[in-house]
């Protein structure tokens, strides 16, 4: 029980709400559930309940982070709006580059040019100054020079805190999946989704073209909204209007092919003056509707701009639209809205249309990616099946299960009370951690179980005592060179990135993985009843 309170109990990580219908859905909903306990009492209980485990995540979230093992550096990213060519971005990066040239300490600045909207430089130092000051006054000469280049996003990255001076994006609090077989239709859903959330006044900037995959930048749209009562007014329609905005505008396409000395050459007819076409003309000009009337378009429609997707994406054959907002209220009353609302939105989607919320919440103690963890259930039924196999016995294995979680107390404790740095040396130091603790009460079992062959029952805990007494030294020693092994690695200090983490887990571990092989495990193996031999 002690090493379970040592432990935690997550407490804090029980769902605010369970969907369904059942009996102990209602009792969990009104008791666990309830917006008392969820604010009031759940997190004094987690303060006090929540052991090691939970200092251990806060410290992860405040100092967590992977970390790089190259050289520093500084990474300058330059953003041009979309549509912007390969020209215009070349420009600006040779400027940055004849910048460079006259800067001294460079080993090497390496510039890459990915589209006419991206491109990166890398710069690397000497190696003399390169844990100096000389890269962070770099860093901010480049952040007083890009005030020079405007209309460019730059991020300056590497040393210190990022420099961004893009405006931030607001993530939205609500996600909405939606998938169907017609890429037109499916987008008149979102725009319907959009119309009936927007009905509610707590909902803010929705957006139908949210993006699907991380790091795709959003683009943007023009839409012209048409009004069809007042284009009837008018005696036109929106095929014709949009032959008539096709006319003015710059065309993409040729419409012709000339012959010239036996080889035909594409022509391409547009109005003069039709590159400085702009939104003003589009709306206020007078277009002839017909023979005998012309009308302005700004009396029958709007134009807006908009959000829109950055490519068109298919999953199973199944074009995909992602519509985000912003709610302002508690998210329980949130949910709520949003499950009546898409319950609407089925029964208006065809067979084949799907609709369903997307989580934006991360877990509290996964990261992007948490496949490194499944690496310990792996770890423990690897050790259980090989225990198994070598005591013959599922009993005598599944003692030495609560030996590995009891071990990692120790890694939970070095880095929240130290708040040390976790990246990736941080997940090895489990796995190490983990088979060192297993390996250590597997002696112990397997020395035990020698013992008590031919011997009595009647002397089972004292046998136990000489066979943790005959282990102690063989663990002790292995915990001690292992943790002198990685302390060259402690003095390098936090910059190390994978191998002062990898220490600090390991040497926490080896202390937790002693205690819990001397304490928990005699424990379990101890026998307060041994049966009576009686007679021979």
């Amino acid at each position: 029980m002690c090493i379970i309170l040592v432990w935690g109990i997550p407490l804090g990580s029980l769902p605010d709400h369970i969907d369904g219908k059942s009996a102990f859905t209602r009792i969990y909903n009104e008791t666990l559930g309830s917006p008392y306990f969820i604010r009031k009492v759940r997190p004094e209980l987690d303060r006090y309940l929540g052991g090691m485990a939970r200092s251990f995540i806060r410290s992860v979230k405040a100092n967590g982070g992977l970390q790089s093992e190259a050289r520093t550096r500084l990474n300058v990213h330059a953003v041009l709006p979309q549509g912007s060519t390969l020209e215009q971005i070349d420009v600006i990066m040779q400027s940055l580059e004849n910048y460079m040239q006259q800067v001294t300490g460079v080993e090497r600045f390496l510039t890459n040019i990915y589209s006419g909207e991206f491109a990166m430089m890398e710069i690397s130092f000497n190696r003399q100054i390169e844990n100096g000051s000389f890269p962070a006054r770099l860093k901010a000469a480049l952040m007083a020079k890009t005030l020079d280049w405007g209309g460019v996003e730059w991020s300056i990255t590497g040393v210190g805190q990022g420099y961004n001076n893009a405006s931030a994006a607001d993530v939205p609090n609500y996600l909405v999946v939606m998938k169907g077989y017609n890429y037109r239709e499916l987008e008149q859903y979102a725009d319907r989704l959009v119309d009936k959330l927007l009905r509610n006044k707590r909902v803010e900037k929705t957006n139908t073209g949210e993006n699907i995959v991380d790091g795709e930048r959003s683009a943007e749209e023009i839409v012209l909204d048409m009004d069809d009562y007042q284009a009837a007014i008018w005696h036109t329609n929106k095929q014709r209007l949009v032959e008539l905005v096709h006319q003015r505008g710059p065309l993409s396409q040729h419409q012709l092919q000339a012959l010239s000395g036996g080889k035909y050459y594409p022509v391409m007819i547009r109005e003069a003056g039709g590159m400085e076409f702009s939104e003003y003309d589009l709306l206020y000009d007078q277009m002839p509707l017909d023979t005998a009337a012309a009308g302005r378009l700004a009396d029958m429609g709007t134009l807006m701009r908009r959000p829109a997707a950055a490519s068109i994406h298919k999953e199973d054959r199944r074009f995909v639209r992602k519509v985000g907002f912003e709610y302002r209220g508690s998210k329980e009353f949130g949910n709520r809205f949003l499950k009546n609302v898409m319950e609407e939105m089925k029964l208006e989607m065809p067979v084949g249309y799907t609709i369903a919320q997307e989580e934006t919440a991360w877990a509290d103690f996964f990261w992007d990616d948490d496949s490194k963890y499944f690496l310990m259930p792996l770890l423990v039924v690897c050790i259980f099946a090989i225990c198994a196999i070598l005591f013959e016995s599922v009993r005598k294995a599944l003692l030495i299960i609560p030996i590995i979680p009891a071990a990692f107390i120790g890694i939970f404790a070095i880095f929240a009370w130290g708040r040390l740095p976790f990246d990736q040396g941080g997940y090895a130091a489990f796995i190490l951690v983990g088979a060192f603790a297993a390996n250590s009460a597997i002696f112990i079992i397997y020395d035990l179980q020698t013992l008590l062959r031919g011997r009595s029952m009647q002397r089972h805990n004292l046998l136990l005592i000489k066979a943790i007494t005959s282990r102690t030294r063989t663990i002790l020693l292995t915990g001690a060179s292992t943790a002198c092994g990685f302390l060259p690695f402690l003095l390098d200090g936090r910059k190390e990135a994978f191998w002062f983490s990898f220490a600090a887990g390991v040497t926490g571990g080896l202390i937790g993985a002693c205690i819990a092989v001397w304490v928990l495990l005699p424990v379990l193996l101890w026998k307060n009843k041994i049966p009576n031999p009686g007679p021979s």
